[in-house]
């Protein structure tokens, strides 16, 4: 440390580096009041991101099979898992891992992954917080998707399996004039028109028909995934009479009521 400086003139101690005495305004020479030596610049290693465990274990459930939480844990050789994830390998291993850091005690997984420091000392926790949102909303995204891809076909089989089932009730109509002309004059109509068969059609049957040969009603299904597709209401001749019964042209059985199924 510098001696203190007096001033020459009044004696009394002066500011070290001050160019004039604070109490008689004297000038004092920089010889005679040098300035204090500066401090030594501190040097302030970098925090290092804190690795969060329940972050780690959601990036290996949803994302572990490219390697995503590996590459999170700062180790490299999470490119094997993306370069293999094609075999579903990686994937099995990252549920496995899921498990393991669930199940790994706090103060061992700073000591592997933070080099013993822990989520309050190192104060970035928000990082992970950040972490775990994005995973959450990617597996909230994923979910809604797979929910999606399952309902949305369902949906669809049951709107057409229930418009089939209007067709059918409309073509009941025809099926029991057709039964009816038989019936009277022991034979086949040449046409729906020629039993009164003249209905107003919903937008989805594109059209009813009679095949003259066998007498059977074909309906003819109109929009996706159906459209031009067609079913038909078949009579056969029995002892008791005549017996009707439908089966698929070229629409999918599935689509059908059970008792048009094969």
């Amino acid at each position: 440390m510098n001696a203190p400086a007096f001033c020459s003139s009044c004696g009394k101690p002066v500011v070290p580096g001050s160019a004039y005495c604070a109490q008689c305004g004297a000038s004092i020479h920089p010889a005679l009041n040098p300035q204090p030596a500066a401090a030594a610049p501190r040097i302030v290693e970098p925090r290092k991101r804190y690795k969060d465990k329940i972050a780690a274990a959601l990036l290996a459930f949803f994302l572990g099979g490219v390697g995503v939480h590996r590459f999170y844990l700062g180790q490299w050789w999470g490119i094997f898992y993306l370069l293999f994830c094609w075999t579903l390998i990686p994937g099995f291993i990252a549920m496995i891992e899921f498990i393991v850091f669930l199940c790994t005690d706090q103060s061992r997984w700073d000591e592997r992954y933070n080099d013993g420091a822990s989520k309050g000392s190192s104060g970035s926790g928000a990082a992970a917080v950040v972490v775990i949102a994005v995973v959450v909303g990617f597996g909230a995204i994923m979910m809604i998707g797979i929910l999606a891809a399952i309902a949305i076909p369902a949906y669809q089989d049951y709107t057409v399996r229930a418009q089939v089932s209007q067709a059918i009730v409309l073509a009941s109509d025809a099926r029991q004039r057709v039964t009816s002309y038989m019936e009277e004059k022991q034979a086949l109509p040449p046409s729906l028109e020629a039993v009164g068969f003249a209905p107003t059609l919903p937008p989805f049957v594109q059209a009813i028909d009679m095949d003259p040969e066998s007498g059977a009603v074909v309906i003819t299904m109109a929009g996706a995934p159906v459209q031009g597709q067609s079913f038909a209401l078949q009579p056969s001749m029995q002892d008791g009479g005549i017996e009707w019964h439908c089966a698929a042209i070229d629409i999918r059985e599935r689509y059908l009521p059970a008792a048009c199924r094969h």
